[in-house]
């Protein structure tokens, strides 16, 4: 819930991985992957989430980056 901001990781492959996300605040809900290669949007959505994106790893290691100002969650699709 809230802003959060993960801890390192490697991604399982380099590329376009497809990725579910949901939110059920009202307001901002943005979602970045930063890694060593570069930094994607993975969602700009304000209110309610409740669907996939495509996701662009680059050379590890990465991060999530996420402000949101309810509930959400991301998960492999």
């Amino acid at each position: 819930m809230g802003d959060q901001v993960s801890g390192l990781f490697l991604p399982t492959k380099e590329g376009a991985v497809p990725f579910v996300f949901t939110h059920n605040g009202t307001s901002n809900f943005i979602v970045l992957v930063t890694c060593g290669g570069g930094t994607d949007y993975a969602q700009n959505e304000i209110g309610k989430v409740d669907g996939s994106a495509v996701v662009k790893f680059s050379d590890g290691p990465c991060l999530w980056d996420v402000q949101a100002d309810g509930e959400w969650t991301i998960s492999a699709k």
